[in-house]
C-alpha cells in the first residue's frame, strides 16, 4: 500500500567529511564513510576508541563537530582535564580536517566588514562580520533616566574562528543545490543542450574546477565563448544526469530525502559529488579569494578517488 513515506539519509559527520575529502585525506575519508571500511562509519566512536576515553558519544559528537568548526569551548566542556587527549585524537581520526580548521581560522581578515567568495555554481557567499555593542540611551523626559540597548552592528573585528564553519557550510550549500539540480532536472533542457554539445569529443583533462549543473544549463548558443575543458565536463555531467529519470528530492542542510525507489540514485549523486570534490581545488580557490594567498593542495590519488564512487555509507 503506497504510504508516501520518504527515505531520509544524512551525510556522515558532514563537516569532517567534506573537509577531509576536499583535502584528499584517506584517513578522514575512511572514518566518515567516503571510502569503505569494515563497518559503517562512526567518527565519534572512532575518536573515543582511539583515545580510550569513556565520554558519551553524544558529548564526543558535539565536541568534535564544534572543534572542526573552530570551537575549543565544547571540547573543554566535554573532555575536561582530558581535553589534550581529545585534541590528539581529533588529529588522528581526521588529520587534514584539523589542518583545514587551523588554516581557515588564520585566514580571518582583521577588521574587514565582510568576507566574500564565489562558489562553482555562481553563487556569491557574502559573510558580514557582526559585533554586539551596548549603547547607553538617556531619556530627558524621564528625569534623565537611562537604559542600555544591546544590539548588533556590521563592524569588522580583529579575530574570529567563524571562517572554519563558514567555508565548510558553503560547500554544504553547494552540495544541497547540486543534489536538487541533478535529481529533479528538466530532461527537455538537458537533452537539447546535449545535442548542441555533440561536437565535444574529448574527455575532461582538468577537474580542479567543479562543474555545476546550475551553471551548465545556462550555456549559450555560441560555444566558442567557453573553455573546451569546461564543455567536456558539462557534456559528461549531462550524460551522467540523463542516465536516470528525474525525481523530487527534499534537502535540509546535509539531510536528503526521496521516494524509496530513487534512494540508490540519490546516493550515487552524493558519491559523485564527493568524487568531484576530491578532484577539485575548491578549498584553495575559496581561501585565495579570502586572503589573496594561494595555498598548496595535497596530491591526488586516482585509485583512492574511484573508491568514492563505490562507497556504501557517505549517506546513511
Amino acid at each position: 500500500i503506497p504510504s508516501g513515506h520518504m527515505v531520509n539519509l544524512d551525510s556522515a559527520s558532514s563537516g569532517a567529511q567534506l573537509a577531509s575529502t576536499a583535502l584528499r585525506c584517506e584517513v578522514g575519508m575512511r572514518n566518515t564513510g567516503v571510502i569503505n571500511s569494515e563497518n559503517p562509519p562512526s567518527l565519534y566512536k572512532t575518536l573515543t576508541d582511539t583515545i580510550q576515553c569513556p565520554v558519551p558519544l553524544k558529548k564526543a559528537k558535539l565536541a568534535m563537530m564544534s572543534y572542526i568548526y573552530g570551537s575549543t569551548a565544547e571540547p573543554e566542556k566535554a573532555f575536561g582535564d582530558d581535553v589534550e587527549l581529545f585534541y590528539q585524537g581529533a588529529t588522528e581520526v581526521a588529520p587534514r580536517a584539523c589542518i583545514f580548521r587551523d588554516i581557515a581560522i588564520n585566514a580571518w581578515q582583521p577588521f574587514k566588514d565582510f568576507h566574500q567568495w564565489v562558489m562553482p555554481n555562481g553563487n556569491t557567499v557574502h559573510k558580514r562580520v557582526w559585533q554586539t555593542i551596548d549603547t547607553r540611551v538617556q531619556v530627558p523626559n524621564l528625569d534623565s533616566r537611562s537604559f542600555t540597548f544591546r544590539h548588533k552592528v556590521n563592524k569588522g573585528k580583529e579575530f574570529s574562528v567563524s571562517l572554519a564553519a563558514d567555508i565548510v557550510h558553503s560547500i554544504d550549500a553547494l552540495f544541497a543545490s547540486e543534489m536538487s539540480a541533478r535529481s529533479n532536472y528538466d530532461p527537455v533542457v538537458l537533452q537539447s543542450l546535449l545535442k548542441r554539445l555533440e561536437c565535444v569529443t574529448e574527455a575532461p583533462s582538468d577537474r580542479t574546477k567543479m562543474c555545476s549543473l546550475d551553471t551548465v544549463v545556462h550555456i549559450g548558443e555560441d560555444l566558442s565563448k567557453y573553455d573546451n575543458n569546461y564543455l567536456a565536463q558539462a557534456k559528461e555531467l549531462i550524460e551522467y544526469t540523463l542516465a536516470y529519470k528525474p525525481f523530487p528530492i527534499m534537502v535540509t542542510h546535509d539531510d536528503f530525502g526521496c521516494h524509496p525507489n530513487n534512494t540508490q540514485r540519490m546516493r550515487e549523486h552524493y558519491n559523485r559529488l564527493l568524487w568531484e570534490l576530491y578532484h577539485s581545488n575548491i578549498i584553495q580557490d575559496i581561501l585565495e579569494q579570502v586572503t589573496g594567498v594561494r595555498y598548496d593542495q595535497f596530491p591526488l590519488d586516482p585509485v583512492l578517488a574511484d573508491k568514492i564512487l563505490d562507497a556504501n555509507y557517505p549517506l546513511n
